[in-house]
């Protein structure tokens, strides 16, 4: 689904949907009025009604977690950003030697994650260039070692910033595992296709009611390619964006004390 997700528009994986639900639909009236003869093939518009409804409730908590992951992953992006600003401003205060050296640090990092790592992410893939220049950043700190008071503030914000980097980082990385189960998944496009399916023998052969269940189907589609296309955070066009990440490293190879 990742690779659905990565490689279509979002407007091309609803228009998928929604043929797909159409061909079922058109497949079905077909049968319906080729066997209408059977008495037993008449479903209750009250089941149809009651199962329809738990379904779009089920869909809707879906949708609900899904875009609560999706904001969660954008707040943590700008988290790990801001912690390292916070980083780089502390380090200022450093032996000019070792806030070059935390600086060099920040922006290979930055780079590597802009480069390397990003990329990989819309894979659903760690980087592990991303691992070892977070530790030669850390491993440069603690290295450190202030000997007025005043340094020891500064180094102490710096530390307690890098620290809360890692742990954004960290929870970063685990957005990409998927955040729903893939039964869920399947229980979504079975329902989809039963609430299709079970709508259509309880309608009469009417335009109207035809136009209304194009609209079920339209509705279907749209909220099903929803699900489909906010799963994966960091994939696909619908994305968080690494603009954190490109105004940090601009805003410290541009700075004039750097």
């Amino acid at each position: 689904m990742r690779t659905l997700v990565d490689g279509i528009l979002p407007s091309f994986v609803f228009l998928i949907m929604l043929i797909t639900f159409l061909v079922i639909s058109g497949v079905f009236f077909y049968l319906k009025r080729k066997f209408k003869a059977h008495k037993t093939q008449n479903i209750s518009s009250l089941l149809v009604g009651t199962l329809t409804g738990f379904y779009s409730i089920f869909l809707g908590f879906v949708i609900y977690l899904l875009w609560s992951d999706y904001q969660n992953a954008q707040v943590i992006v700008v988290d790990e950003t801001t912690k390292l600003y916070v980083l780089f401003e502390s380090s200022k205060d450093f032996p000019p030697q070792v806030a070059q050296t935390i600086h060099h640090d920040l922006v290979n990092y930055i780079s590597i994650v802009l480069n390397d790592e990003w990329p990989a992410m819309r894979e659903g893939k760690e980087n592990l260039k991303g691992h070892q220049a977070i530790n030669k950043l850390y491993n440069d700190l603690i290295n450190y070692r202030p000997e007025d008071s005043v340094s020891r503030i500064y180094y102490q914000e710096a530390l307690l910033a890098l620290n809360a980097a890692i742990e954004d980082r960290n929870h970063r990385l685990n957005m990409l595992n998927l955040s729903i189960p893939t039964a869920w998944y399947i229980m979504i496009f079975l329902g989809a296709f039963s609430v299709i399916i079970m709508g259509i023998y309880i309608i009469r052969d009417n335009f109207i009611n035809f136009l209304m269940h194009l609209f079920l189907c339209v509705f279907l589609a749209f909220y099903v390619a929803a699900v489909t296309v906010v799963s994966y955070p960091f994939s696909g066009v619908i994305s968080v964006t690494n603009e954190p990440f490109k105004k940090l490293l601009f805003h410290i190879q541009s700075d004039p004390t750097d």
